[in-house]
């Protein structure tokens, strides 16, 4: 049971990379754009999460705010 939030937060957090490439990478095939893009996101994401975590603590709030603002990231783009 304890997977399955830490699904969901890489679920958010690939989000935003994957908009990034159909956005700006067109000529990549569905496929590459998701497979390569959610790990954009993911890496994105986790530099993010660093300097928050660095000057909030390292607690679940702000995990939980990192994922959100990668999804409020991907609606934008």
């Amino acid at each position: 049971m304890a997977a399955l939030p830490s699904l969901v937060w890489l679920a958010a957090v690939a989000l935003p990379g994957i908009a990034l490439l159909d956005r700006f990478a067109p000529r990549l095939t569905g496929l590459e754009r998701r497979a390569h893009g959610s790990v954009l996101g993911i890496v994105l994401a986790t530099i993010a999460l660093i300097p928050a975590a660095t000057l909030a603590g390292f607690t679940p709030t702000v995990v939980v705010a990192d994922g959100l603002m990668a999804v409020a990231a991907a609606i934008l783009l």
